[in-house]
């Protein structure tokens, strides 16, 4: 049976506050916002699973460089994960491939598009019943492919 899966990203950021000179005011204004979709599968072989979905960002960035109010992106992924593997502490292996491809109704938009290759190879190594490391579930390593550039983060949660 597949299953369907929602999640949406959002926040806001203030002008004001302790770093800020008292006349700053507390104007907000949302920070980009993502919305994600994605479908998962039933098992397709014994404890692995595949995903397909998509990721909008809304064009709520304002002036920032990635993110213009003229930009919006469209990020289709997918990926697969592989449960209750019994490799030393390797349990789960998890990846997941996301390609965002930024677009805009302005003819000569005020940034450049973006356009960027997200990986996610997720890896959940169980140390034993009570806890747990999960590495990179939650930032991506990036590929700019505009510019040819990778980015690859520490990413971790200890569970």
């Amino acid at each position: 049976q597949w299953k369907g899966m929602t999640r949406l990203d959002t926040s806001f950021v203030s002008n004001g506050g302790p770093a800020y000179p008292r006349e700053s005011g507390g104007e907000f204004n949302p920070s980009v916002t993502k919305l994600t979709f994605w479908a998962i599968s039933p098992e397709v072989l014994t404890n692995i699973t595949t995903n397909i979905g998509a990721r909008l960002f809304l064009p709520t960035g304002y002036t920032q460089k990635d993110y213009g109010s003229t930009q919006w992106g469209i990020a289709p992924q997918g990926g697969f994960t592989i449960k209750k593997l019994r490799i030393g502490p390797l349990s789960e292996f998890a990846p997941l491939f996301r390609y965002y491809m930024g677009v805009s109704s302005v003819s000569t938009p005020p940034t450049p598009l973006g356009r960027l290759l997200e990986i996610y190879p997720t890896v959940l190594l169980r140390f034993d019943e009570h806890w747990a490391l999960k590495i990179w579930d939650q930032r991506s390593v990036t590929l700019n492919t505009a510019n040819g550039r990778w980015f690859v983060p520490m990413d971790g949660a200890i569970y």
